[in-house]
């Protein structure tokens, strides 16, 4: 949720804000949404590039954490097709492969940052925090 003119910092830091974790990994997207929730976020998940982007266009989160090999439509295109729908939404990548032509494609074209997994969870919020 972004914030809205006027607001004060206070109430900015009261509003929910919402992370959407796709990953093809179910429990890998499980316990990072526990993770999340647990600081105060707002944590959807999805484990394809068509259900995630129909999530974006639903609900346009504030951040997402997206991965880079997904089953049938991989982690570049989904992230093409989100900042097309949300060209304001933060996107971090992520992957436990060396795909180093992916991941650099993604850079330049406004990802945020890559990570790599298992991820440091401490980065992974700070980004969040930044992101927001």
């Amino acid at each position: 949720m972004r914030s809205q003119p006027g607001m004060t910092k206070m109430e900015e830091l009261k509003q929910v804000r919402s992370v959407l974790i796709i990953d093809d990994n179910k429990n890998f997207c499980d316990n990072i949404k526990e993770i999340l929730e647990l600081h105060g976020y707002h944590a959807i998940t999805a484990y394809d590039g068509p259900e995630a982007i129909n999530l974006v266009k639903e609900r346009t989160p504030d951040f997402v954490l997206l991965d880079v090999k997904l089953p049938g439509m991989d982690g570049l295109a989904v992230f093409r097709k989100i900042k097309t729908i949300a060209p304001k939404t933060t996107v971090v990548m992520m992957t436990g492969y060396s795909l180093n032509q992916i991941i650099d494609a993604a850079i330049q074209e406004g990802a945020r940052a890559a990570l790599s997994k298992p991820l440091d969870f401490e980065m992974l919020l700070g980004l969040i925090e930044k992101g927001i």
